[in-house]
């Protein structure tokens, strides 16, 4: 018995910390309130990037971060210290631009990231899925997958979080579709936010995951989540993966590209 009461209890505080946490960051539970400017800015960022154009484009940077949460302060440390370097061209986010999924949570990471000069593109993370988070980040950003090419280098931005955390599986079928015609670029990055030797992911996830990466072959898988660095080849099979530091660390990555080769830095604000 007593350890039903702790049970219900439990669920109970459980209960009314989300009620208060609902009422706290939403305007009612229907709406979904977002202004031209705070909408579809995939597209828009993509129409930025495309009208880039390096004098080599077969050498250029670019930042990554992921896991800012509500860290608004060290997001705004990290993206100002991240303008200030002329070589850095764009930014990925690589998913939990927010901790609940709320919408207040949304659009203050905005408020934070439209203070970049240059574009940012980003990946949905497990906790950008909680609540309806999902719906907002559609009408926020857009699709959850997508592509896109920078010089010779191209990106595949895939939607990679498990169903633990109420997530969509990959579309690994989707992923191996946009994978096939890696001959055609010198570089090929893959970013979704839980890489696959997370614990909550099933061996099954993770053997075709690690297949694709080598047999299409992919340089660089990237991620978050794991909120530590960490960098190399998981599998000894020629890929190298990359899990960025989470921001309230201070601390980013860029990825500097040279024609068939790149090189990540772990850059701490603090060292």
């Amino acid at each position: 018995m007593k350890i039903k009461s702790k049970v219900v209890l439990f669920w109970a505080i459980a209960l009314s910390l989300l009620v208060c946490h609902c009422q706290k960051h939403s305007s009612g539970p229907d709406e979904i309130r977002l202004d031209e400017s705070q909408s579809n800015l995939t597209e828009k960022n993509l129409q930025k990037i495309s009208g880039i154009h390096p004098g080599d484009p077969d050498k250029f940077s670019f930042a990554v971060i992921a896991d800012s949460h509500t860290d608004y302060t060290d997001l705004e440390d990290v993206l100002n210290d991240i303008d200030q370097k002329a070589d850095i061209l764009f930014v990925i986010h690589a998913g939990d631009f927010t901790d609940g999924g709320w919408l207040g949570e949304y659009r203050s990471t905005y408020q934070v990231m439209s203070g970049l000069t240059i574009p940012y593109l980003t990946v949905i993370g497990n906790h950008d899925e909680l609540t309806r988070g999902r719906e907002i980040y559609r009408k926020m950003f857009g699709d959850f997958n997508y592509t896109f090419v920078f010089g010779d280098c191209k990106f595949v931005m895939l939607e990679c979080n498990s169903t633990a955390y109420f997530g969509i599986p990959p579309d690994l079928d989707w992923l191996e579709s946009q994978l096939s015609d890696d001959s055609l670029y010198n570089l090929v990055f893959v970013v979704g936010h839980q890489p696959p030797f997370d614990p909550e992911w099933s061996e099954e996830f993770q053997n075709r995951y690690r297949q694709l990466m080598q047999e299409n072959g992919v340089a660089l898988s990237i991620h978050g989540h794991e909120h530590e660095f960490w960098y190399g080849e998981k599998y000894n099979d020629g890929v190298k993966y990359l899990v960025v530091n989470d921001v309230g660390k201070r601390s980013y990555c860029t990825i500097s590209v040279d024609s068939v080769t790149f090189q990540v830095e772990k850059v701490d604000l603090n060292p």
